[in-house]
Protein backbone atom coordinates (compact mmCIF):
# COMPACT_ATOMS: atom_id res chain seq x y z
CA UNK A 1 0.00 0.00 0.00
CA UNK A 2 1.16 3.56 -0.70
CA UNK A 3 1.14 5.32 2.68
CA UNK A 4 1.86 8.97 3.45
CA UNK A 5 2.84 9.66 7.05
CA UNK A 6 2.35 13.31 8.00
CA UNK A 7 4.44 14.27 11.01
CA UNK A 8 7.00 11.58 10.20
CA UNK A 9 9.87 13.33 11.99
CA UNK A 10 8.18 13.38 15.41
CA UNK A 11 8.35 10.72 18.09
CA UNK A 12 5.13 9.02 17.03
CA UNK A 13 5.73 9.58 13.33
CA UNK A 14 9.15 7.90 13.46
CA UNK A 15 7.62 4.87 15.20
CA UNK A 16 4.82 4.63 12.61
CA UNK A 17 7.40 5.01 9.84
CA UNK A 18 9.43 2.05 11.16
CA UNK A 19 6.34 -0.17 11.38
CA UNK A 20 5.08 0.79 7.90
CA UNK A 21 8.47 0.11 6.34
CA UNK A 22 8.84 -3.21 8.16
CA UNK A 23 5.43 -4.23 6.82
CA UNK A 24 6.64 -3.60 3.26
CA UNK A 25 4.53 -0.55 2.44
CA UNK A 26 5.64 2.11 -0.03
CA UNK A 27 6.08 5.09 2.30
CA UNK A 28 6.25 8.84 1.86
CA UNK A 29 7.47 10.56 5.01
CA UNK A 30 6.14 14.11 5.32
CA UNK A 31 7.63 16.63 7.74
CA UNK A 32 8.09 20.38 8.01
CA UNK A 33 11.86 20.31 8.32
CA UNK A 34 12.68 17.03 6.66
CA UNK A 35 13.78 13.74 8.12
CA UNK A 36 17.25 12.77 9.28
CA UNK A 37 18.35 9.31 8.09
CA UNK A 38 15.12 8.00 6.55
CA UNK A 39 14.92 4.23 6.04
CA UNK A 40 15.96 2.96 2.59
CA UNK A 41 13.25 3.37 -0.04
CA UNK A 42 11.31 6.05 1.84
CA UNK A 43 10.41 9.18 -0.12
CA UNK A 44 10.77 12.34 1.97
CA UNK A 45 8.61 15.38 1.29
CA UNK A 46 8.47 18.74 3.05
CA UNK A 47 5.09 20.19 3.98
CA UNK A 48 3.54 22.42 6.61
CA UNK A 49 -0.02 21.53 7.65
CA UNK A 50 -0.69 24.96 9.13
CA UNK A 51 0.16 26.94 6.00
CA UNK A 52 -0.61 24.13 3.55
CA UNK A 53 2.74 24.68 1.86
CA UNK A 54 3.79 21.48 0.07
CA UNK A 55 0.97 19.36 1.50
CA UNK A 56 -0.85 18.69 -1.76
CA UNK A 57 2.31 17.66 -3.60
CA UNK A 58 3.36 15.48 -0.67
CA UNK A 59 0.07 13.53 -0.62
CA UNK A 60 -0.23 12.96 -4.39
CA UNK A 61 -0.14 9.25 -5.15
CA UNK A 62 -0.92 8.05 -1.62
CA UNK A 63 -3.72 5.59 -0.93
CA UNK A 64 -3.69 6.13 2.82
CA UNK A 65 -2.66 9.07 4.97
CA UNK A 66 -1.59 8.60 8.57
CA UNK A 67 -1.86 11.79 10.61
CA UNK A 68 0.90 11.62 13.25
CA UNK A 69 1.15 15.40 13.58
CA UNK A 70 1.53 16.80 17.07
CA UNK A 71 1.95 20.31 18.41
CA UNK A 72 3.02 21.66 21.79
CA UNK A 73 0.21 24.18 21.33
CA UNK A 74 -2.99 22.06 21.41
CA UNK A 75 -5.09 24.70 19.65
CA UNK A 76 -3.18 23.82 16.45
CA UNK A 77 -4.14 20.12 16.40
CA UNK A 78 -7.60 20.50 14.82
CA UNK A 79 -6.56 23.07 12.16
CA UNK A 80 -3.64 20.84 11.13
CA UNK A 81 -5.88 17.81 10.82
CA UNK A 82 -8.51 19.82 8.94
CA UNK A 83 -5.86 20.87 6.39
CA UNK A 84 -4.76 17.26 5.90
CA UNK A 85 -8.35 16.09 5.45
CA UNK A 86 -9.15 18.91 3.00
CA UNK A 87 -6.23 17.99 0.75
CA UNK A 88 -6.91 14.25 1.11
CA UNK A 89 -10.53 14.82 0.08
CA UNK A 90 -9.51 16.92 -2.93
CA UNK A 91 -7.09 14.18 -4.02
CA UNK A 92 -9.62 11.40 -3.54
CA UNK A 93 -7.66 9.51 -0.90
CA UNK A 94 -9.68 6.63 0.46
CA UNK A 95 -8.14 5.97 3.86
CA UNK A 96 -7.26 8.21 6.79
CA UNK A 97 -5.76 7.10 10.10
CA UNK A 98 -5.63 9.54 12.98
CA UNK A 99 -3.79 9.07 16.25
CA UNK A 100 -5.46 9.98 19.51
CA UNK A 101 -5.35 9.25 23.23
CA UNK A 102 -7.70 6.90 25.07
CA UNK A 103 -9.97 8.89 27.39
CA UNK A 104 -8.85 12.30 26.16
CA UNK A 105 -12.45 13.46 26.48
CA UNK A 106 -12.34 12.81 30.23
CA UNK A 107 -9.15 14.68 31.15
CA UNK A 108 -9.47 18.41 32.00
CA UNK A 109 -6.20 19.52 30.44
CA UNK A 110 -5.62 21.86 27.50
CA UNK A 111 -3.68 19.29 25.46
CA UNK A 112 -6.47 16.72 25.76
CA UNK A 113 -9.12 19.32 24.91
CA UNK A 114 -7.08 19.89 21.73
CA UNK A 115 -7.19 16.15 21.01
CA UNK A 116 -10.99 16.14 21.48
CA UNK A 117 -11.31 19.03 18.99
CA UNK A 118 -9.03 17.16 16.59
CA UNK A 119 -11.19 14.04 16.83
CA UNK A 120 -14.36 16.08 16.28
CA UNK A 121 -13.07 17.56 13.03
CA UNK A 122 -12.07 14.08 11.80
CA UNK A 123 -15.65 12.90 12.07
CA UNK A 124 -17.23 16.18 10.93
CA UNK A 125 -15.41 16.16 7.59
CA UNK A 126 -17.55 13.29 6.25
CA UNK A 127 -14.79 10.74 6.63
CA UNK A 128 -15.13 7.40 8.36
CA UNK A 129 -11.67 7.60 9.89
CA UNK A 130 -9.75 4.94 11.68
CA UNK A 131 -8.68 6.50 14.95
CA UNK A 132 -5.88 4.70 16.75
CA UNK A 133 -5.96 5.52 20.44
CA UNK A 134 -2.71 5.25 22.35
CA UNK A 135 -2.71 4.46 26.03
CA UNK A 136 -0.82 6.99 28.14
CA UNK A 137 2.55 5.74 29.46
CA UNK A 138 2.19 3.74 32.67
CA UNK A 139 -1.55 3.14 32.23
CA UNK A 140 -3.22 -0.24 31.99
CA UNK A 141 -4.14 -1.14 28.42
CA UNK A 142 -7.41 -2.79 27.50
Amino acid sequence: MRIAIVGASGTLGRAVLRVACAAGHQVTAIARAGLASPPPGVTVRHADVLTGTGLRDALVGAETVIDAVNFKKPSLLAPGTRAILDVATDLGLRHYVGISVVGCDRVPHAYYRGKVEQEACRFAEGWDPAVAEAFPPGSASA
